[in-house]
């Protein structure tokens, strides 16, 4: 008691003399160059788009330089400009189909330009009467060139920009993943390092003492059995090894589950084969799911006072598990405790909530396992889940 415990409260009350390293902000933009490499190509010509715009910025000149009549025509040129840059655009596509990024951009040009001069042409049918006639056809090409050049770039600019959101959304899921698997092997060697300080080593240090006390209160000085306890002690405290625990299989924890709360409670159970072969392959996954499903299911019972639990276990994806447990117990209890359930909650998941809707509370983790597949995992393609079911019985008489 005056070596182990106080031992123990140092270990557990010491903050962690782990510092991390300084970490190197990298700040990332869009890459213009490759922006502009990649927004020259064929396939980013839109041909609805760059010859809307280009009557619509039409449009003003024509109704104050040529009244009503000629803006009509204007907007029935779309009629021709549409078709144009679409055929345009597919002899682009057609002739640099096997060429590279120059070969490409130059065909991208000269698409746009041949989409622009269609709809310069196009207003000749009504500009003939005008002092010059075709003075659209060399206007609307290069500002076709411009629009469809500017839309292309900030389209693949914002490409970019998405590549790297799904690259840092992927690395977040990673290192959440990361963390929550760190921080349950933390919480469970620190129990086991606990169960050891509490077990063998206390029983050695224990039974050393009991030996030297009963040699001095019988007045002995014997140096060979003080250098055995010494030697005892100092083997003890050097073959000091911190195992952690053999997790109970999937359906000891249920069979238990269901024996503890036999007659009271209606449980039942629905676990999907993936997850199964997954925990059964992951003994760091299996120990929270040895302690989560009694402990969740002991809180609906005995705080929320539930008469019915159903526990479902699924996969979430390749790497996580879906842990749910519904109860119908009473939402105020369920919803302002906070004990051992939710600070083994926040240690071995990555992430957990508790809603209610009608009657029926629900608390919800992710788990983070071992990855069993190289793909992720469509929840349709799965084995159908493992059904088993509890139900009360009512207290016997007497």
């Amino acid at each position: 008691d005056d070596v182990v415990r106080p031992l123990s409260h140092q270990l557990a009350a010491r903050p962690s003399a782990w510092t991390p390293p300084q970490s190197v902000v990298e700040t990332k933009g869009v890459d213009w160059p490759l922006a502009v490499r990649e927004g020259l190509d064929p396939a980013r010509i839109h041909p609805v788009v760059i010859p809307v715009l280009l009557v619509w910025m039409g449009l003003p000149i024509h109704t104050f330089l040529y009244g009503p009549a000629l803006t009509l025509g204007l907007v029935a040129t779309l009629l021709v400009a549409i078709p144009g840059f679409w055929l345009a655009r597919r002899a682009a596509l057609w002739i640099t189909k096997d060429r590279g990024a120059g070969a490409k951009a130059a065909a991208f040009i000269l698409a746009l330009i041949a989409g622009g001069l269609s709809l310069g042409l196009a207003t000749s049918s009504y500009m003939q009467d005008q002092p010059v006639p075709y003075v659209f056809a060399f206007v609307a090409p290069m500002f076709a060139l411009l629009i469809g050049t500017a839309i292309a770039i900030a389209e693949a600019a914002r490409d970019q920009d998405l590549a790297l959101e799904s690259e840092l959304r992927a690395t977040t899921e990673d290192l959440r993943w990361t963390l929550a698997r760190t921080r349950e092997r933390f919480r469970q060697r620190e129990g086991a390092l606990a169960r050891t300080l509490h077990g063998r080593l206390q029983a050695s240090l224990a039974a050393a003492f009991l030996r030297l006390d009963r040699a001095i209160t019988n007045a002995l000085d014997d140096e060979v059995l003080l250098e055995a306890l010494k030697r005892e002690v100092l083997q003890a405290v050097t073959d000091l090894d911190v195992d952690e625990v053999t997790p109970d299989p999937l359906d000891t924890v249920i069979s238990l589950t269901e024996s503890n709360w036999s007659g009271s409670v209606e449980l039942s159970f629905s676990i999907e084969a993936w997850a199964r072969e997954a925990i059964a392959a992951d003994p760091l996954c299996a120990r929270s799911v040895n302690d989560l499903i009694p402990e969740l299911v002991f809180n609906g019972v005995r705080h929320g006072q539930a008469v019915s639990v159903a526990v479902k276990l699924e996969a979430h994806d390749h790497r996580t598990l879906l842990l749910s447990v519904a109860d119908d117990g009473i939402h105020d209890l369920m919803t302002t405790r906070y004990g051992l359930g939710s600070a083994i909650l926040d240690e071995a998941s990555i992430s957990w909530t508790r809603t209610r809707e009608g009657s029926c509370t629900t608390t919800t983790c992710v788990l983070p396992v071992l990855d069993q597949c190289s793909t992720r995992i469509n929840p349709s393609h799965l084995e159908p889940p493992l059904q088993r079911r509890t139900d009360a019985q009512p207290p016997h008489a007497g």
